[in-house]
């Protein structure tokens, strides 16, 4: 009997000390500010940004309210991603960045995700890829939801590329949440 007690002493202990989830354990939480390769959208300048060792070859778009620039580095972690140099940029619109957007190829979809997921912990929605109008696309679509907008990670990204490469897209489409309660460090990707 006293080692029943101890028994269940003990288990009502480490009941009581489990903290409560993070973020990470809370995929529908919304993570804190995005931010990739120390740019933040809505925050980082063009000016910044075209200073910054991230971006290069960034020309002003549409008479000065959009530019675009291309990344640097041509690999997220070790997936190397320079067969899609000139497609994988950013955008700042109104001299702020605006978009995120890196083409690979499908086969590498499976490590990124599992970059990102260990950057940016667990994903808000995993499931069969979608577009912006709902059309079905070919293979899965991973996104992880920040206070400012979502992270989508699609297998094959269709649009006017087809289905032949991936596609890592920030945009601004959630609504903003509460205070986030996680923090990453974005500069290992």
């Amino acid at each position: 009997m006293r080692h029943l007690s101890a028994l269940i002493a003990l288990m009502f202990v480490a009941a009581c000390n489990n903290q409560a989830p993070s973020a990470r354990e809370k995929p529908n939480k919304p993570l804190s500010t995005f931010e990739f390769r120390g740019l933040k959208p809505g925050t980082t300048t063009f000016e910044v940004g075209r200073q910054s060792k991230a971006l290069q070859n960034c020309e002003l778009l549409i008479g000065a309210v959009q530019a675009r620039c291309e990344f640097t580095k041509t690999s997220i972690g070790d997936v190397d991603v320079s067969m899609y140099q000139g497609e994988s940029y950013v955008m700042f619109t109104s001299g702020k960045l605006s978009s995120i957007d890196v083409r690979f190829d499908p086969s590498h979809y499976a490590e990124i995700k599992r970059l990102l997921s260990k950057t940016y912990g667990t994903s808000c929605f995993v499931g069969p890829g979608t577009d912006a109008i709902g059309t079905r696309l070919e293979g899965e679509e991973a996104d992880w939801c920040f206070k400012q907008g979502r992270l989508r990670l699609y297998e094959h990204d269709g649009g006017r590329s087809g289905y032949d490469r991936g596609s890592m897209y920030f945009d601004f489409d959630i609504p903003r949440s509460p205070k986030p309660d996680r923090t990453y460090d974005a500069n290992s990707l």
